[in-house]
């Protein structure tokens, strides 16, 4: 689910990738059409939400992609989400 929101954003598709969120507006401005993910990796927090890490490579570099993720009565959601540009 985390990769299908970071695609629809980087084809430009916003009601799409808001329709992962449980709240909020999707705010990856470096997911564009020429962004590819790489790396995704998930762990339990042991509450019944998971951390989901992305790894996107960028035209203006390469980016951490953190997301909190839930099973809501409508499906798995993020619940959380931000971005950091690793040095």
């Amino acid at each position: 689910m985390v990769r299908a929101y970071l695609y629809a954003l980087a084809r430009g598709n916003v009601s799409q990738a808001r329709s992962y969120l449980a709240s909020g507006s999707p705010e990856e401005p470096f997911m564009r059409d020429d962004a590819h993910v790489g790396a995704i990796e998930s762990s339990s927090n042991g509450d019944g939400t998971y951390l989901v890490t992305a790894d996107v490579h960028a035209k203006d570099g390469n980016y951490r992609v953190t997301c909190t993720v839930a099973a809501l009565p409508q499906g798995m959601l993020i619940m959380d989400h931000f971005y950091v540009k690793p040095r």
